[in-house]
């Protein structure tokens, strides 16, 4: 490369704003079930992260306060999600369903049985029986080409989660990039933790990318429902890839407002 061409690239590096050594990640999902695949692809940095599968593009930003930022591309809109404000939504839920419960008790008997279908899995105190994923390790896989310890998660004997999971060392991702989807699924908590009284809480469980309890950085991880296995997620290729802020930018789109689940519980019931 001669010097004319090192200069223009280091022009264009210039004008397109600052730089950040970061991780192009590949995933691909699969329903199990009809064989349908989705392509994903997940973009991280030292201090961001943004997924993108289709229409819907999520965000993660630690810097100034963790915060994740939804942008639905088919509207062009987007919503932003603070600490405080995914409380909040976890409390409105609660409160929501304490309401549908109370309305439970005026119900006639067949539209009661039939609403508590909907809440199955509550013990008679009210309060929805969601047990832990408890964890076993099975033995070192080759997945994709890397290198994994596959673990098996099984609830109250029932196997719902498989995963197998890789050193950092093993899918080439520094242990800054690691610690920012870590600080995603650390986030996310909050919202866990406010909705553990509702039946919302085992459908939460397993959207993370990494798993609490299970080291490093999961390769593919398989979910069963009644001891089959119903959809797959796996790591297809991780490379080194130059991002900036344009990466993670929302673009045209216009912020909306977050949903108000608490008018919900005012209004309809």
């Amino acid at each position: 490369m001669n010097k004319c061409n090192r200069s223009l690239i280091v022009l264009l590096l210039l004008a397109s704003g600052p730089v950040w050594a970061g991780k192009r990640i590949q995933m691909e999902s699969s329903d199990l079930q009809t064989n349908k695949t989705t392509q994903r692809e997940i973009l991280v940095d030292k201090d961001r992260m943004k997924m993108e599968s289709g229409d819907n593009v999520v965000i993660f930003l630690t810097t100034g306060g963790n915060r994740l930022v939804m942008i639905d591309k088919a509207n062009n809109e987007f919503r932003e999600m603070d600490q405080a404000s995914m409380e909040a939504i976890g409390k409105q839920l609660s409160n929501v369903l304490a309401q549908v419960e109370s309305l439970l008790k005026n119900l006639p008997p067949a539209q009661r049985e039939q609403v508590e279908g909907l809440l199955k899995g509550k013990t008679a105190g009210g309060a929805p029986v969601v047990e832990p994923i408890v964890f076993a390790a099975r033995g070192p896989e080759t997945v994709s080409g890397f290198r994994c310890t596959r673990h098996e998660g099984t609830r109250s004997g029932e196997k719902v989660l498989e995963l197998c999971a890789s050193t950092l060392s093993d899918v080439k991702l520094g242990a800054q990039e690691f610690q920012v989807l870590e600080k995603m699924r650390e986030f996310t908590t909050s919202m866990m933790k406010a909705v553990k009284s509702t039946p919302l809480a085992g459908m939460m469980e397993s959207t993370g990318i990494t798993q609490a309890g299970i080291e490093g950085y999961p390769v593919q991880s398989i979910t069963f429902s009644n001891g089959k296995p119903v959809a797959r997620e796996q790591l297809k290729a991780i490379v080194e890839a130059t991002l900036t802020d344009a990466d993670f930018s929302t673009g045209t789109a216009k912020q909306v407002d977050l949903p108000n689940l608490g008018a919900l519980g005012g209004g309809a019931l």
